[in-house]
């Protein structure tokens, strides 16, 4: 069987296409996605944990979502979103950004009026009126400090992002040197770019609001209030006071409105509740901290403990967590900063020795050894060097705490729940595993291939040699440096590929009778590769795996992550 690594928009029923002795059935499940904007984090992340599930994500079509700082086209999506035919939908899940503004990055100016949101957002009543029942899973971000960095806001976004933080801190302190800082950075940002700023940031609270009031009516079942880029102090903070003082005055419940760090993941967490609300399961994790000094720290971005952030994606996802590891889906092992050589070296015991154990783990990799996440490369160095990489049912490490956690929750949760409702089907519980294997792969190729490999070196290079900063670059600098991520992503992907995930079997069920193999990897064909905005923040990557299922030629490493 070919597998894809991902299907972009659409129907992502590729990811599943099976030949020969497998099940060419449609899908189980299908959840109908407006995406954030169009990363593959945002998108095709989402649709790739979706199948594990063994669920269609169908989004729009790709065009239709814009790039980079041109948004979508939210009347274009109204209309598909109309067209579809919602009886064989399990459940929507909407990014108000995307309906509202066009999109995250769009989110941040002031270019759409607060009534051309509110009109655009009707689209929501429309879809609950005619679709009584079907649920409707919404999130919302928060605006973060910083503008969405560009060529043209380079020469003062920097200091705008640090005067919204001190409209806050100057008063929390009442620090005299802070205040008159804050009077400085006031006059030296260009007036429109400081009036826009504050126009975007007040019409948003208000489609905040207007999204709390949509839940509390039931027309959106549950709401994620998610807070982009954050920090200690700042404008964003007094949103979210304002916000949780409506959530109470609305007597809406933890379940039907949460508040926390995050944004890109808002699509995964939300296909994965989803999917477990539909088989009435909620996942219990166990979580494994690699010290209690890293369990407190506040996260890379983020504006509150790592520890909050667990509790909250998982809540957020669907699961629940357990103290009980005899009792645990799955044990959530969270490789946190603030450790001491000691600490993380008994975690690696206790990790290494719960896989060998046949275990059900995940690795949330928040160590992040460069300010933009990526793998810690002891931990990568010593899981290959015993060749378990791939016995966890879980992994990631992007960026930042909430946008890792609501990346490996979701993939262990849909696995988990997979292996309840598909492991008697050898020929569906073969896609799952494969649809698994090709997800998994996907994250070390990302998370420590480009981010922690690559990505520095591009960086170096750019700024070194060619003197051009990567926030946005122009179109001849664009095709250079994607040429070169090209060429060294192939080699990369490749050796990760080779090393780690070649000739290794899968089973989604180790119980089932002996001789059934599961499925074998065998080959990583059509490897693509290219930034997909003219940026170096993030990487598309798409393969197909070639696995079988035949028992002959069966390897010695056959293994499973079980219970």
């Amino acid at each position: 069987m070919l597998l894809s690594s991902a299907a972009l928009s659409g129907s992502a029923s590729a990811l599943g296409r099976v030949e020969g002795s497998r099940d060419d059935r449609p899908r189980t499940s299908r959840v109908v996605l407006v995406p954030i904007d169009d990363r593959p984090a945002t998108t095709q992340f989402t649709q790739m944990i979706g199948a594990i599930a063994d669920a269609d994500v169908v989004m729009p079509p790709r065009d239709a979502l814009g790039t980079f700082i041109t948004g979508g086209n939210p009347d274009r999506i109204t209309e598909w979103l109309r067209g579809l035919d919602y009886s064989r939908v399990d459940a929507v899940v909407l990014s108000t950004d995307m309906l509202a503004y066009g999109g995250l990055m769009t989110s941040r100016t002031a270019a759409t009026s607060l009534d051309t949101a509110r009109h655009r957002l009707e689209v929501i009543t429309e879809l609950r009126r005619k679709n009584p029942r079907l649920p409707i899973y919404a999130f919302n971000a928060i605006q973060r400090v910083a503008l969405s960095a560009s060529a043209a806001n380079r020469s003062y976004r920097d200091r705008l992002a640090r005067w919204s933080v001190l409209a806050e801190q100057k008063d929390k302190t009442g620090d005299p040197k802070l205040k008159s800082e804050f009077e400085k950075l006031r006059q030296s940002i260009p007036p429109a770019a400081l009036k826009d700023y504050l126009d975007a940031r007040a019409r948003n609270l208000e489609i905040n609001y207007l999204m709390l009031e949509l839940t509390q009516k039931g027309i959106v079942n549950e709401l994620l209030l998610l807070q982009d880029d954050a920090q200690p102090f700042g404008l964003h903070r007094i949103d979210q006071r304002r916000l949780r003082e409506r959530i109470q005055a609305l007597k809406l419940s933890d379940r039907q409105a949460k508040l926390y760090d995050g944004a890109d993941e808002g699509s995964s967490v939300l296909v994965s509740r989803a999917l477990l609300a539909k088989s009435v399961f909620s996942p219990q994790i166990n979580v494994v901290y690699s010290s209690e000094a890293g369990r407190k720290a506040t996260g890379t971005f983020e504006d509150q403990p790592i520890e909050t952030s667990v509790e909250r994606q998982i809540s957020g996802s669907g699961a629940q967590i357990t103290s009980s590891a005899a009792e645990a889906d799955y044990t959530l092992y969270v490789n946190a900063p603030a450790q001491t050589s000691e600490e993380f070296h008994r975690f690696l015991d206790s990790l290494v020795r719960d896989i060998k154990a046949g275990k059900r783990v995940a690795i949330a990799d928040v160590y992040f050894q460069n300010h933009w996440g990526g793998s810690d490369q002891r931990l990568i160095e010593a899981l290959g060097g015993e060749h378990l990489l791939d016995r966890v049912i879980g992994y990631a490490s992007w960026n930042t705490p909430g946008n890792t956690l609501g990346t490996v929750v979701p993939q262990a949760n849909m696995y988990v729940l997979a292996s309840r409702e598909f492991s008697g089907n050898k020929k569906r519980a073969a896609r799952i595993e494969a649809a698994q294997a090709a997800f998994l792969l996907h994250r070390y190729i990302g998370d420590y291939g480009y981010h922690t490999i690559v990505r520095p070196k591009i960086n170096d290079y750019a700024r070194s040699t060619l003197k051009v900063e990567v926030e946005e670059l122009d179109q001849k600098t664009y095709l250079r440096i994607n040429r070169m991520v090209v060429e060294r992503m192939q080699e990369v992907a490749t050796k990760i590929f080779a090393d780690y995930f070649k000739e290794r079997s899968y089973k989604l069920n180790p119980k089932l009778e002996e001789g059934d193999s599961g499925i074998v990897v065998r080959q990583m064909r059509n490897l693509q590769v290219r930034l997909p905005w003219p940026r170096t923040f993030e990487v598309w990557v798409d393969y197909s795996l070639d696995d079988s299922s035949r028992e002959d030629n069966r390897p010695k490493n056959s293994m499973g992550p079980g219970k």
